[in-house]
């Protein structure tokens, strides 16, 4: 079936270029065609990316900040069901390293690795041991890898998650968070929704999408999660892209209104997927 989701989409967050998407033929996934020319690098270098800086003293960060640690919380309960006392964990992608931070916290033992030099210097300050390549981390010696916002950025996922599955003890899991584009607001902001965010998101998920394509990797879905504040997030950058003179109280509108309709249809902006290993092993379907 032909998707009802926009191409070609603006990166309306920095340069303002138009990127088309190649779209799975059940518009379950799609992919952001890059420019084999072109360096991805260039597209994070801005200080306007959150991730990637510690965060200021402004008032919108302090709030970000002050969420963040409440839904580090929110995460942590969830995952801790389903990995042991002392667990070893890796975040990829793990920016400045505050979930780390947090789980540091709880008695685990914290592994980071990220890619970008200035958020890995902030980590690094924050004594978080940091990686320098998955071949540098041991095989079977994760208990929990987990990636928050950072599969869709991957140009190859599905050869990240075969590597990520040699590192996870036989009992380990990998965590996964990832946008939506079947909640409701990613349908209202169409073109202008946030989360599409290309080139950056190289790859989109719908909730089942997701799932139909990591168990073609060989992964089993043990549980989704809501991240319901990814809704009043996306839905003010989605509103600014729209110019909208006063974006706040549009935006915190549609964010709760979002997760309201989501109560009901199961698709939130934003979830996160705990996934464990499969015995079938993959089939790597992809687009």
């Amino acid at each position: 079936m032909k998707s009802a989701y926009p191409s070609p989409i603006q990166d309306h967050f920095l340069t303002q270029e138009v990127f088309e998407l190649t779209w799975e033929p059940h518009g379950r996934w799609a992919q952001t065609q890059f420019p084999k020319t072109k360096s991805i690098a260039a597209y994070y270098k801005t200080e306007d990316y959150i991730s990637h800086q510690q965060k200021s003293g402004s008032w919108y960060n302090t709030l970000y900040g002050a969420i963040q640690s409440l839904m580090f919380s929110y995460k942590w309960k969830q995952i801790e069901k389903h990995v042991p006392p002392k667990a070893s964990l890796l975040d990829y992608g793990c920016g400045t390293g505050d979930f780390l931070n947090f789980v540091r916290t709880k008695g685990h033992q914290v592994y980071g690795l990220e890619p970008n030099e200035q958020a890995s210097a902030v980590a690094q300050s924050k004594e978080i041991p940091l990686y320098a390549s998955l071949e540098s981390i041991p095989d079977a010696s994760l208990d929990c890898i987990s990636l928050w916002h950072v599969l869709e950025h991957i140009s190859d996922p599905a050869a990240l998650l075969n590597q990520l599955q040699t590192k996870l003890k036989p009992d380990g899991m990998l965590v996964v968070a990832l946008p939506n584009f079947d909640s409701w607001d990613a349908k209202h902001y169409q073109e202008f929704w946030a989360a599409w965010d290309v080139p950056r998101h190289l790859w989109h998920f719908s909730k089942k999408g997701f799932e139909d394509w990591s168990s073609a990797q060989g992964y089993t879905t043990l549980a989704n999660f809501p991240l319901w504040f990814d809704a009043l997030y996306v839905s003010l950058l989605s509103e600014k892209y729209r110019q909208r003179p006063f974006p706040w109280p549009f935006a915190a509108f549609k964010g709760v209104y979002s997760n309201f309709v989501a109560q009901q249809s199961g698709n939130y902006s934003s979830h996160f997927y705990m996934l464990k290993p499969s015995l079938a092993g993959a089939t790597n379907e992809s687009t």
